[in-house]
């Protein structure tokens, strides 16, 4: 990650001297910064700004009903304000864009960043794990103290938190990108791997049900071409389905 999306994530938090995540709200530190926010229905994507370096206007989509979702768009589009603020700008942006199906695009993948580390700021987020055990409960607890998306929530503590384990987006049967904790037993996934169908996140691509809690899978879902690959070493497997993207995330850890 460019580490000033994270400076000017940090940065704002110092500016408006933010010191607790309850003292935190997203809507009032862009209205602060001359940000006008709407919601209008939009056409070809979820959220959009038009601003210059005094302000502007962020528009999300009408048809998002999902205040976590609403809110992380919101980030998002704080973020090309913030990170590109030097000069005028306008961005459409879709959910591959916000939500980081689409890592090639650069500004937006560094906007969606600021987001996280803006809402979920590290000191906090450490703070709020502290001690508890990880299972798909605490995601859904960091998803709900932080209100973000369960993927948003997932993908953060893969970064910071204290149980090895990866996070792995896949879309259309493709895995799009992967986050993998430094201490996790594997750390390669090839770029356009194939889901395998040893995984429980291929039945969510066949059009079949997934399990709504973690299932034991082999490591040959995922890590059959990492160097480090064990054979017959169980994973524990939880997916959060994405259907309106055609995406799953996984979440891998050892049980």
């Amino acid at each position: 990650m460019n580490p000033l999306i994270k400076a000017n994530a940090v940065n704002m938090l110092k500016q408006y001297q933010i010191k607790r995540h309850s003292e935190f709200d997203l809507y009032e530190i862009m209205n602060a910064e001359g940000l006008l926010i709407q919601r209008v229905y939009l056409e070809n994507s979820i959220g959009s700004i038009s601003y210059d370096s005094r302000g502007g206007i962020v528009s999300i989509d009408a048809n998002i009903t999902d205040e976590k979702q609403s809110r992380f768009i919101a980030a998002h589009e704080f973020g090309h304000f913030v990170n590109e603020r030097e000069k005028s700008g306008y961005f459409r942006c879709n959910g591959e864009m916000i939500f980081g199906t689409n890592t090639n695009l650069t500004l937006e993948w560094n906007a969606s960043r600021f987001g996280v580390e803006l809402i979920m700021f590290e000191d906090w987020f450490l703070k709020f794990i502290k001690g508890k055990r990880f299972g798909v409960q605490l995601i859904k607890d960091i998803s709900d103290y932080f209100g973000v998306s369960l993927s948003s929530s997932a993908l953060r503590y893969a970064e910071l938190g204290y149980t090895p384990m990866a996070v792995i987006l896949s879309q259309n049967g493709i895995v799009v990108w992967n986050s993998i904790n430094k201490s996790f037993c594997y750390s390669w996934i090839p770029k356009g791997y194939k889901v395998n169908n040893l995984s429980y996140a291929y039945d969510f691509f066949e059009g079949k049900e997934i399990p709504d809690f973690p299932e034991t899978i082999l490591a040959d879902a995922w890590f059959l071409e990492d160097r480090t690959y064990r054979k017959d070493h169980f994973l524990l497997e939880h997916n959060i389905p994405m259907p309106r993207y055609d995406a799953v995330l996984s979440i891998v850890w050892e049980g």
